[in-house]
């Protein structure tokens, strides 16, 4: 979690010397986000990628309220230059009726085929409370295979990854 100085919230830590956040999860808003890794490297895919992510923050929060999204992947890590998406978990409320039907709007931000076609990320869902949220976040901890070589970082490190917060 991010540290709490007072009221106010403290900036994203210092990356690694691999350019990734230290283990752990953190607390950004979305223009602390976009400070950090949104910024023009050899493309302006990162700043397209921010674009893509505020419309699905503003989606995802408009089907509950109770629902918190981290963010990871390529995107979070400094040391690529030109990202191809951003690794996104979806914590749905404890309460969350998996019963009820879905509205498209709720659906397209649900389902892993309409959020891969729409925003080109890709999205686990888990429940709050529940291992599938754990299962999901622990998953996108671990640096990807198709990176360690490329970045020399060794296979199985596990990076910090962002609580976007609203």
């Amino acid at each position: 979690m991010a540290a709490f100085k007072g009221d106010k919230l403290m900036p994203l830590p210092e990356l690694t010397t691999h350019g990734l956040l230290p283990v752990g999860t953190h607390d950004a808003s979305i223009d602390e986000i976009a400070e950090v890794f949104a910024r023009f490297q050899k493309s302006d895919k990162r700043m397209k990628l921010m674009d893509r992510l505020k419309e699905f923050l503003k989606a995802a929060w408009a089907v509950d309220d109770g629902i918190q999204v981290y963010i990871d992947g390529s995107f979070l890590m400094q040391t690529v230059d030109e990202p191809s998406d951003i690794d996104i978990v979806l914590v749905l409320p404890a309460t969350w009726d998996f019963g009820a039907e879905l509205p498209p709007f709720k659906y397209n931000v649900l389902s892993k085929r309409m959020v891969r076609r729409l925003y080109r990320f890709d999205i686990l869902v888990g429940i709050e409370g529940h291992a599938s949220s754990a299962e999901a976040l622990d998953f996108f901890r671990q640096v990807h295979v198709k990176w360690a070589e490329p970045l020399a970082i060794p296979v199985g490190t596990i990076k910090g990854i962002i609580r976007v917060l609203r």
